[in-house]
């Protein structure tokens, strides 16, 4: 997966982080 998004505030990051870690577990549980 490719992110080729400009983040300038931190908020935006961190919710953005948080939104892949979550998509991940969700794809690596059965």
């Amino acid at each position: 997966m490719e992110q080729l998004l400009v983040i300038d505030s931190p908020e935006a990051y961190t919710a953005m982080e948080r939104a892949t870690c979550a998509q991940e577990r969700t794809a690596a549980s059965p």
